[in-house]
């Protein structure tokens, strides 16, 4: 059937009427050369986010085809998949989208000398020409449709959460959170930030916990948590009547798609929120935001303890600094013990706990959830979490793995 419609509809011109992107949005590029085509593939399955644009760069003796693009482009993102038999184009897979041979329909090729001028044509042998606009399209019921240019593809290893430099709270769990300004005034406009976490997170909470520790950072929102406006030191991007703020999740940049503010935000994933109209690009590259300089601060030594807890013959030295800005923020206890007895960090915490009427404790699972001391307070979430850390001496102190270190 699929070759039938090929012949049936080969000389057929059908163009998308309607707003695309273009050349000049194309930021994804395949191979060097001094020859460029531009090539497009849209899943027409009724999503947001259906349509993709990628180029490609090559020398004029390289005779490349069609399928050459979709082969180079699944050697670099891994989220893309093809399969093709016989010469004919059966199957492709990007990330959350699929156009899965006969079901429920197959794919058309298409190739033309402009994004709105592309007719379909003979298939994925067809050889690249510099300047043309090169396609795929899911459907050919009731009739093939052109592809369109929605959003510009991004390669999933321009920028990961082993990127990101300044984390915040703390927790098994970790995402990166970038905004993106959208503004062609400066040329850092999008920045990226990294969240440690235990529980559950959506976007609304993870830009509120953001803009509580970056002092340079602020976020509104209304009374009926819409996003009213962010600004990051001289950015800043308000809504009106044209321009919103526009939320975005995936694990990768490559497989970012629009989202609503409540989602609930999984392990290890990347979200981002940019700037602008119904158009607006998906977040784009951004710079790790630095973490601050923590302050130098003379801290006293174990001969300044005077709280010892516990007898024996062997020594720790217990800290714990709430960081509430306060200036007595932070606070130091002796724990003595026998060589042949064993103690973790949360047993320290439990010593500390019997010993001080006003010293409280809340841990589930091994996790350090709260810590309340006379007028401190330290909330699991509240709106940040518990590191733990340990070292040689008060200045060489290290994050470990957690309160289960003896």
């Amino acid at each position: 059937m699929k070759r039938i419609f090929t012949f049936l509809f080969f000389l057929l011109n059908i163009s998308f009427l309607s707003a695309q992107l273009d050349r000049d949005d194309i930021v994804f590029w395949l191979g060097d050369g001094d020859q460029e085509a531009y090539f497009l593939v849209d899943f027409r399955d009724g999503s947001e986010d259906a349509s993709f644009g990628w180029g490609v760069r090559y020398n004029l003796g390289d005779g490349l085809v069609m399928q050459d693009v979709f082969d180079k482009i699944a050697q670099t993102d891994s989220g893309f998949i093809s399969r093709v038999t016989g010469g004919f184009l059966n199957d492709v897979i990007y990330n959350h989208h699929a156009g899965i041979d006969s079901e429920p329909d197959w794919w058309s090729t298409w190739s033309g000398n402009s994004v709105d001028a592309m007719g379909m044509q003979g298939g994925i042998s067809e050889q690249l020409q510099n300047g043309r606009w090169y396609g795929l399209s899911y459907g050919f019921m009731p009739v093939p449709v052109a592809p369109t240019f929605k959003y510009a593809a991004y390669n999933p290893n321009w920028f990961t959460l082993d990127d990101v430099e300044y984390w915040i709270g703390n927790g098994t769990k970790k995402i990166a959170v970038v905004i993106d300004f959208v503004t062609d005034d400066l040329e850092e406009v999008t920045f990226a930030w990294g969240i440690k976490y235990n529980s559950t997170i959506n976007i609304k909470q993870a830009l509120e916990l953001l803009a509580a520790q970056d002092d340079d950072l602020e976020v509104n929102f209304d009374n009926n948590d819409n996003l009213e406006s962010i600004q990051y030191k001289n950015l800043v991007g308000e809504i009106d009547s044209l321009n919103k703020w526009k939320t975005f999740a995936g694990h990768t940049m490559s497989d970012y798609r629009p989202v609503g503010w409540t989602i609930n935000l999984s392990d290890y994933s990347m979200i981002g929120v940019s700037f602008g109209d119904d158009n607006v690009r998906r977040p784009y590259l951004p710079v790790a935001v630095k973490a601050p300089e923590e302050p130098e601060i003379d801290n006293l030594d174990k001969d300044d303890i005077v709280f010892w807890i516990g007898e024996g013959s062997q020594e720790a030295y217990f800290l714990i600094d709430f960081r509430d800005g306060s200036e007595d923020v932070s606070f130091g206890w002796g724990i003595k013990f026998e060589e042949n007895e064993t103690i973790d960090m949360l047993d320290a915490l439990h010593k500390i706990e019997r010993a001080e009427q006003d010293f409280i404790i809340r841990e589930t699972n091994g996790f350090l959830n709260d810590v309340i001391y006379n007028h401190h307070e330290g909330l699991d979430g509240n709106p940040d979490w518990w590191s733990t850390w340990s070292g040689n001496s008060v200045d060489a102190m290290g994050s470990q793995g957690g309160l289960n270190e003896v």
